[in-house]
C-alpha cells in the first residue's frame, strides 16, 4: 500500500504542476483525476476507520439504533412512511462527504443528518462507502421557506447555494446565520433545513455558506428526489 501511495503521490503532483502552468485545461485534470482521488480516499478512509476502536464503533452502533426514524413521502395520490437508512459519517472533503452505509443506498438518493439539517446527493458509491455530493456542487432546484416567504434555492454546480428572494423583501441580513425550512413544495414532506450563513449578491440572489456538520449519524431516504 505505501509503494501505491507514493506512486499516486508522484503522478499528482505532476499533474498539479501542469495544471498550474497550464490552467485552461484545468477542466479535463479534474476529470482525469477523479480515479487518482478516489484511491487516496479509500486510503485515508480505511485508516480512519482502523483507527477507530471497538467501544468508539459500538457507541455509533448504538447512536443509529437511537436515531432510527421514519420519513413521510408523498406525490399527487398518495403519502407513505418509510424507514430511513442510517450511515456513519467517515470523512469528507471540500466537494463530498464519505459515510459508511447499506448496499441498498443508491445513487441520487437525499442524505441528511438525525436533526434534518441537508447534506447533499448520493453521487456515488465505492465499496461500502457513499460518497455524498455536498448541497451546492450538483444542479438540483429545491423550494425553502423563511419567514413565510418561500424561496427557490439552486445549486451553482460549483459549491455555492444560490438563494432567490421575491423582489422587493428583504428577508437576510448580509452574514446572517439562518435556518432555512425545506417547504412542501417539494416531494419530501419533512422538515429537512438549510443552515448556514447568507452573504448578499445582489437585491434577489444571496449565497449561503452551510455550517459544519458535526453529526455522526447521517440518513439516506429510500427514494431518489423528482
Amino acid at each position: 500500500m505505501f509503494r501505491k501511495f507514493i506512486s499516486y503521490t508522484i503522478i499528482l503532483l505532476f499533474i498539479s504542476i501542469i495544471s498550474t502552468l497550464y490552467p485552461d485545461i484545468n477542466h479535463i485534470i479534474s476529470r482525469a483525476n477523479y480515479p487518482l482521488d478516489i484511491v487516496f480516499f479509500e486510503i485515508r478512509n480505511n485508516y480512519l476507520l482502523l483507527t477507530k476502536n471497538a467501544n468508539y464503533l459500538k457507541t455509533l452502533e448504538n447512536a443509529i439504533s437511537k436515531n432510527s426514524k421514519s420519513i413521510y413521502i408523498k406525490n399527487m395520490e398518495f403519502e407513505v412512511s418509510i424507514e430511513l437508512i442510517p450511515g456513519i459519517f467517515i470523512n469528507e472533503d471540500e466537494k463530498y462527504y464519505y459515510i459508511k452505509s447499506d448496499e441498498k443506498v443508491k445513487k441520487g438518493e437525499i442524505s441528511f443528518t438525525k436533526d434534518g439539517i441537508l447534506l447533499g446527493f448520493v453521487y456515488d458509491t465505492f465499496k461500502k462507502e457513499k460518497i455524498i455530493q455536498k448541497f451546492g456542487w450538483g444542479n438540483h432546484e429545491i423550494f425553502g421557506v423563511y419567514k413565510n416567504t418561500e424561496l427557490l434555492i439552486k445549486e451553482s454546480g460549483n459549491g455555492n447555494i444560490i438563494i432567490n428572494i421575491p423582489e422587493g423583501l428583504e428577508l437576510f441580513k448580509n452574514k446572517e446565520n439562518v435556518s432555512i425550512l425545506i417547504s412542501d413544495s417539494n416531494w419530501f414532506n419533512k422538515n429537512l433545513i438549510l443552515k448556514g450563513v447568507v452573504y448578499k449578491k445582489s437585491d434577489t440572489i444571496y449565497y449561503l455558506k452551510p455550517d459544519k456538520i458535526n453529526s455522526i449519524v447521517v440518513f439516506f431516504s429510500e427514494f431518489g428526489v423528482k
